[in-house]
């Protein structure tokens, strides 16, 4: 309506007409130049595309930033052409129904694009529904920086999920390989006369020494590893690695410290906080060693939780470690695989991509945390968070050693894997105890119940279908058995009651196992004993 106002003034006669069209034109120019200013200046990524051909028109200023284009090199490319190779077939995809009018395409979803200097970014992508003539209006939303500030949440999510996963999987891999070290344990000493023999098997219990460190790794990821709580200084563990680095990577690295000062003290296990620190450190070298003069610096400081981290830690002051390297950054489309156990872009012969999931477990399993940023070109920093103020509650004390004395019983072991217990059994047998197995818990604690099975020491797996290893051990006080127990298993959960499940048990044996590690616990556990706690002292005199 009013453009019907502005042009009926020339209905008008002579020089008034002209007035009143050069007024409207002048008018028209400025709108014009608003809206242009409005388009360039908007600080959201705006373009049109011919829509039959998919070709850029019109491009703003934020569009070239995101896309890393000049306007002349946006104008002679095509929609699809700023679309990342891996996500161009689905966006195709979209584009074709659209133009097709499915109304179930969104109008605004996700995509990755291809920046122009060959990093990855991630875009909001909204089509406007206005037409005009055969061109379609859209925008851009770059959230690459909102994603990768918001990925460790996500990828904690995803890493809970693994770790539960990687901790079954070590467990299943410690009972086999706890059959194969036992075995050719127990055939050793009947081919001292075959020395071929002897070389076999000792080559099959190297092998199983290098598949149970791997096996260790997953359990460090899975955080089923035990610490030893003690008073760290993080600034002191960290100056010493790079004296062993050298063996570990190709290139010199120049190694940078700053803020050592700032370190400590933490609590912790010394040797697993080594290890995870370590780990980072081979990563950054060894990224950085693809840069024309390879450099880490190592910068520590305290600092205050941040708000993205507030949903994955406690509140407090934190021990910052920051690892960074000049090395080329990490692809955009790699950032959410890192932590993945087994994933490496190296040669998976010599890197078994372990090092950064052992590093994330370790971390997590001192309440602490393991981030990353990092751009094509850029580098990268893994940067690894640890309270500096700790409830020691939270960290799961080591098993203590019993001393190692003999002492022949009758034991009962109860693991479901029956290979296993049939081992344990042999060993058993063959150095003069009576040994019985039974592969369920719950037949277990019937024969117990009803005194059809007496043993003076109990071997006990603590992850079995039905009754799990604690709710047994529950299960014993009702039946009132108070002889000692041992526990095993392929991985070691911290939970509520171990404080109760360390007092009322002697020993704890990780799967794999030595046949001498065995022999021992059960010879401290019977001549220790482990008297139910719970009994009162006249019962356990009349035992």
């Amino acid at each position: 309506m009013e453009d019907w106002f502005e042009w009926s003034e020339f209905l008008g006669e002579g020089d008034d007409k002209l007035a009143a069209l050069t007024d409207a034109a002048q008018r028209l120019a400025r709108r014009r130049s608003m809206l242009w200013q409005l388009f360039e200046r908007c600080p959201i990524g705006l373009f049109s595309i011919e829509n039959s051909s998919g070709k850029f028109v019109r491009v703003n200023a934020e569009f070239c930033r995101i896309t890393g284009y000049t306007r002349e090199e946006a104008l002679n490319l095509s929609y699809l052409d700023v679309v990342a190779p891996e996500d161009t077939e689905r966006v195709a995809d979209y584009r074709r129904r659209r133009i097709l009018g499915d109304p179930t395409i969104p109008a605004t979803y996700e995509m990755l694009i291809r920046h122009r200097s060959g990093d990855r970014k991630v875009v909001v992508f909204s089509a406007n529904v206005i037409r005009l003539a055969d061109h379609i209006f859209a925008s851009l939303r770059d959230i690459t920086a909102e994603r990768l500030m918001l990925d460790p949440i996500f990828q904690s999510q995803k890493m809970d999920s693994l770790a539960l996963l990687a901790g079954g999987l070590a467990n299943e891999f410690n009972n086999l390989l706890s059959a194969i070290s036992g075995h050719a344990q127990l055939a050793l000493p009947r081919v001292e006369h075959l020395p071929d023999v002897v070389d076999s098997l000792q080559r099959i219990r190297q092998a199983v020494s290098s598949a149970t460190t791997h096996v260790e790794s997953l359990l460090a990821f899975s955080r089923r590893s035990t610490n030893v709580m003690e008073s760290v200084d993080p600034g002191a563990v960290v100056a010493a690695l790079p004296q062993v680095l050298p063996s570990f990577v190709t290139r010199d690295v120049t190694i940078h410290f700053a803020g050592l000062q700032d370190s400590g003290p933490v609590r912790g296990d010394a040797a697993r906080l080594e290890q995870a620190f370590f780990n980072i450190l081979v990563n950054a070298a060894e990224a950085a060693s693809l840069s024309p003069s390879p450099e880490v610096l190592i910068r520590i400081e305290r600092s205050p939780l941040p708000a993205r981290l507030q949903s994955e830690l406690g509140p407090g002051t934190y021990l910052v470690l920051h690892f960074q390297d000049n090395g080329p950054g990490i692809p955009l489309e790699n950032m959410g695989r890192i932590f993945q156990p087994f994933f490496t872009t190296k040669d998976n012969r010599s890197h078994p991509g372990l090092g950064l999931p052992t590093a994330y477990g370790i971390l997590k399993d001192h309440a602490g945390f393991l981030e990353v940023r990092s751009g094509l070109g850029e580098g990268t920093t893994f940067s690894a968070w640890l309270p500096l103020d700790t409830d020691p509650s939270l960290l799961v004390p080591a098993t203590v050693e019993p001393p190692q004395h003999a002492h022949e019983a009758a034991i009962l072991v109860v693991d479901d894997q029956e290979i296993v217990a049939e081992l344990i059994c042999d060993i058993l047998n063959g150095s003069g105890y009576d040994a019985r197995y039974i592969t369920s818990s719950v037949q277990a604690l019937e024969a117990i119940s009803a005194g059809t099975e007496k043993p003076d020491l109990l071997i006990l797996d603590l992850m079995m279908p039905r009754m799990d290893g604690r709710e047994f051990i529950r299960q014993l006080d009702i039946v009132r058995f108070s002889g000692p127990i041992i526990v095993t298993s392929g991985y070691s959960t911290p939970a509520d009651d171990d404080v109760r499940l360390k007092s009322r048990t002697s020993g704890f044996l990780r799967k794999p196992f030595e046949k001498d590690r065995l022999l021992a616990l059960v010879a401290a556990a019977l001549d220790r004993g482990f008297p139910d706690p719970a009994l009162p002292p006249t019962d356990r005199e009349t035992r």
